[in-house]
Protein backbone atom coordinates (compact mmCIF):
# COMPACT_ATOMS: atom_id res chain seq x y z
CA UNK A 1 0.00 0.00 0.00
CA UNK A 2 1.47 3.69 -0.77
CA UNK A 3 1.08 6.31 1.66
CA UNK A 4 0.91 9.51 0.20
CA UNK A 5 0.74 12.90 1.83
CA UNK A 6 1.55 17.06 1.41
CA UNK A 7 4.10 18.00 3.42
CA UNK A 8 4.50 21.29 2.03
CA UNK A 9 1.16 22.99 0.86
CA UNK A 10 1.38 26.26 -0.95
CA UNK A 11 4.24 27.70 1.53
CA UNK A 12 6.08 30.85 0.85
CA UNK A 13 8.19 30.67 4.08
CA UNK A 14 10.88 28.77 4.64
CA UNK A 15 11.19 25.60 7.39
CA UNK A 16 10.11 22.33 7.51
CA UNK A 17 6.49 20.74 6.44
CA UNK A 18 4.26 18.29 7.92
CA UNK A 19 5.81 14.95 8.93
CA UNK A 20 4.76 10.93 7.34
CA UNK A 21 5.00 8.61 9.94
CA UNK A 22 5.07 5.10 8.75
CA UNK A 23 3.82 1.74 10.84
CA UNK A 24 7.17 0.46 9.46
CA UNK A 25 10.13 0.92 7.67
CA UNK A 26 9.24 2.33 4.00
CA UNK A 27 11.13 2.33 0.49
CA UNK A 28 10.98 3.62 -2.36
CA UNK A 29 10.21 7.56 -0.72
CA UNK A 30 9.18 9.38 -4.11
CA UNK A 31 8.63 13.77 -3.58
CA UNK A 32 6.99 15.76 -6.36
CA UNK A 33 7.81 19.34 -5.92
CA UNK A 34 5.74 22.15 -7.86
CA UNK A 35 6.16 26.02 -7.38
CA UNK A 36 4.23 28.84 -8.33
CA UNK A 37 5.62 32.69 -8.75
CA UNK A 38 8.76 32.19 -11.08
CA UNK A 39 10.99 31.83 -8.17
CA UNK A 40 14.67 32.79 -9.14
CA UNK A 41 15.14 30.04 -6.40
CA UNK A 42 13.38 27.11 -4.55
CA UNK A 43 15.49 24.77 -2.62
CA UNK A 44 13.58 21.45 -1.29
CA UNK A 45 15.10 18.80 0.66
CA UNK A 46 13.41 15.47 1.48
CA UNK A 47 14.59 14.36 5.08
CA UNK A 48 14.13 11.25 6.44
CA UNK A 49 14.37 9.88 10.16
CA UNK A 50 14.37 6.82 12.03
CA UNK A 51 13.69 8.40 15.80
CA UNK A 52 10.98 11.38 14.31
CA UNK A 53 13.74 14.08 16.21
CA UNK A 54 17.11 13.75 14.03
CA UNK A 55 16.50 14.19 10.42
CA UNK A 56 18.79 13.44 7.64
CA UNK A 57 18.86 15.47 4.06
CA UNK A 58 18.09 12.03 1.72
CA UNK A 59 18.05 14.67 -1.33
CA UNK A 60 16.90 17.31 -2.96
CA UNK A 61 15.65 19.13 -5.29
CA UNK A 62 16.29 22.94 -6.92
CA UNK A 63 14.98 25.36 -9.18
CA UNK A 64 11.65 27.08 -10.69
CA UNK A 65 9.97 24.02 -11.89
CA UNK A 66 8.14 21.12 -11.06
CA UNK A 67 10.39 18.37 -9.91
CA UNK A 68 9.76 14.39 -9.46
CA UNK A 69 12.26 12.25 -7.34
CA UNK A 70 12.61 8.77 -5.80
CA UNK A 71 14.70 7.67 -3.33
CA UNK A 72 15.36 3.36 -3.52
CA UNK A 73 17.17 1.26 -1.45
CA UNK A 74 16.59 3.50 1.89
CA UNK A 75 14.37 2.70 4.73
CA UNK A 76 12.65 5.46 6.87
CA UNK A 77 10.16 5.91 9.64
CA UNK A 78 9.55 9.15 9.12
CA UNK A 79 9.61 11.77 5.97
CA UNK A 80 9.12 14.98 5.71
CA UNK A 81 9.88 18.03 2.66
CA UNK A 82 12.05 20.86 4.04
CA UNK A 83 11.90 24.36 1.59
CA UNK A 84 15.70 25.54 2.32
CA UNK A 85 15.94 28.30 -0.09
CA UNK A 86 12.48 30.71 -1.71
CA UNK A 87 13.91 33.94 -3.70
CA UNK A 88 12.52 36.10 -6.20
CA UNK A 89 9.36 36.05 -8.21
CA UNK A 90 5.84 37.25 -7.38
CA UNK A 91 4.64 35.91 -4.26
CA UNK A 92 6.46 32.48 -4.73
CA UNK A 93 4.98 29.30 -3.52
CA UNK A 94 5.92 25.70 -3.09
CA UNK A 95 4.17 22.35 -3.18
CA UNK A 96 5.89 19.03 -1.88
CA UNK A 97 4.21 15.56 -1.99
CA UNK A 98 5.64 12.78 -0.46
CA UNK A 99 4.99 8.94 -1.31
CA UNK A 100 6.70 6.11 0.31
CA UNK A 101 5.79 2.46 -1.21
CA UNK A 102 5.24 -0.79 1.02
Amino acid sequence: MTLVEKSLDAVSVTGPGSVLSFDKPRSPLSMQVSVTGAPSSAVVALQTSLDGTTWFDASGVSGGTPTNMCLTGMLALHARANLVELTGGSSPTVTAIIAAGD
